[in-house]
């Protein structure tokens, strides 16, 4: 057993710097060299686009259409299930946790979008370079295969390993996306509303008729997405063998097609690491630079506050602040009148704030809800409910739910013109992907310790019951 454990936490620890060594390199790109960078900050959302509809899409279709059969199939109903109970499990654990008074947040639209960044984590850009990591060492390969190990290769293992991951990770993002469409977009849609009207919410059937007006648009956006679209037409592809082996294999007649589309996904993840790890520097840059929509009207109002209560509201591009709102949260700018004292005041004061959102949101995303998932997995598995089920889905399901929150809250938040709070957002999250090199290496260690069979095949609650 301490030979396994070490062999596992080695992995584990391995696999999860490498994806952290690419995401520095993001990271730096974006800063260094100073004055001239790699990568302009202004480009990297086309970038992103340009990962996404190539790279990402290319390797979502080619995953689906290489090993998807009739059997894989119906073995990943519970992976979908398992997206929708996490995404739950994870709004629960922020929802509970800010209850308590030491992390209570006054102001409920920047709660509402904290919580479902909290809710929502990044569940492609890390598993799909975190899984081909891990899938590189013997002990893991050998434990999630389908393949026979005395008439495969080290080689092919290692390839079913990466290709089992990627579908799991991309039928979790169809249920990831029909969550955030059809219930978290919603939450920032009204938060959104609520600021611009300066009041806590519409009548209630204004508010009835606005939600299924929503639920429609997240199936529509969910059905019609890119991603969706690359799924089905990968599983069409792989229900069509003369059409998947002309593509796929050696000789086919289009296989110029089908080595061209697996050349483009290889790319997909380190470059989507990169983009994440460039687009958290790019929202704090502009909060640097003063490009978040802070502005100062006249000489006689202050500056808007990156904190308000739900009294405040937009005009145009400005946000004014209202005699009743409160400091800035992370600016320590204050109206000309003030002094100094007043100043150093405020700076203390939203340090603190920072502080408690940063702790709040940690232990919620990286700690409250891994920890739920965990037991909720051994407990099926102690009661035998996953006997038929592939182990690596415990695998992918443990760490999906234990990666930092999703970059698209940022972005849904600025089209709802809450430039303000997407800034504070991206702020917390900074500090949130640095302590998730620590937890993500703890929870892949747990996760390889529940999942893999011992040499009997026994799984984690079989080895001692």
């Amino acid at each position: 057993m301490s030979e396994l454990l070490g062999s596992v936490i080695s992995a584990a620890a391995s696999a999860t710097g490498k994806v952290f060594v690419i995401g520095a390199v993001g990271y730096v790109s974006v800063l260094r060299p100073k004055g001239n960078p790699l990568i302009e900050s202004s480009f990297v959302g086309k970038i992103s686009r340009v990962t996404f509809n190539l790279f990402t899409l290319s390797l979502v279709y080619s995953t689906m259409a290489i090993a998807v059969d009739f059997h894989t199939i119906q073995s990943m109903w519970f992976v979908v299930v398992s997206g929708i109970f996490v995404v739950s499990v994870s709004f629960l654990s922020a929802t509970v946790l800010e209850c308590l008074p030491i992390f209570k947040l006054e102001n409920r639209t920047i709660f509402e979008a904290l919580r479902i960044a909290a809710t929502f984590p990044n569940i492609v850009a890390f598993p799909i370079l975190l899984f081909p990591a891990l899938c590189e060492y013997e002990l893991v390969y050998e434990a999630f295969t389908e393949l026979d190990p005395d008439n495969a290769s080290a080689e092919e293992m290692e390839t079913d390993c990466v290709e089992q991951s990627n579908q799991m990770i991309f039928v979790y993002f169809f249920a990831w996306n029909l969550m955030f469409w059809i219930f978290g977009n919603q939450i920032l849609v009204r938060a959104g509303n609520r600021l611009k009207l300066g009041k806590e919410g519409d009548d209630d059937c204004q508010q009835s008729e606005s939600y299924y007006k929503q639920v429609i648009f997240g199936l529509k956006a969910v059905l019609t997405s890119s991603g969706f679209i690359a799924m089905v037409l990968g599983l069409i592809t792989a229900s069509i063998p003369p059409l998947q082996r002309s593509l796929f294999e050696s000789g086919g007649a289009l296989r110029f097609i089908g080595s061209a589309i697996q050349s483009l996904a290889a790319a997909s993840p380190s470059l989507s690491t990169i983009i994440v790890a460039a687009s958290l520097v790019k929202e704090t840059d502009d909060f640097i630079s003063g490009k978040s929509n802070i502005t100062e009207s006249d000489n006689n109002v202050q500056l808007s506050s990156m904190e308000t209560d739900e009294n405040c509201y937009s005009e145009g591009v400005e946000m004014k602040a209202k005699s009743n709102c409160d400091d800035s949260l992370l600016s320590t700018q204050t109206s000309p009148i003030s002094d100094g004292n007043h100043m150093k005041l405020s700076f203390t004061s939203s340090s603190l704030r920072s502080s408690k959102m940063i702790v709040w949101f940690g232990l919620s995303r990286l700690v409250l809800a891994p920890a739920l998932v965990c037991t909720f997995l051994v407990g099926l598995d102690c009661g035998g409910v996953l006997m038929e089920i592939n182990p690596l889905a415990k695998m992918v399901i443990l760490l999906n739910s234990a990666v930092p929150g999703a970059l698209i809250v940022v972005i849904v938040l600025k089209t709802r013109e809450l430039t303000e709070t997407a800034t504070i957002v991206a702020e917390v999250y900074l500090p949130i992907y640095i302590l998730s090199v620590v937890t993500i290496s703890f929870w892949s260690s747990i996760g390889l310790i529940i999942s893999i069979p011992d040499d009997n095949g026994n799984s984690f609650c079989s080895r001692y019951y």
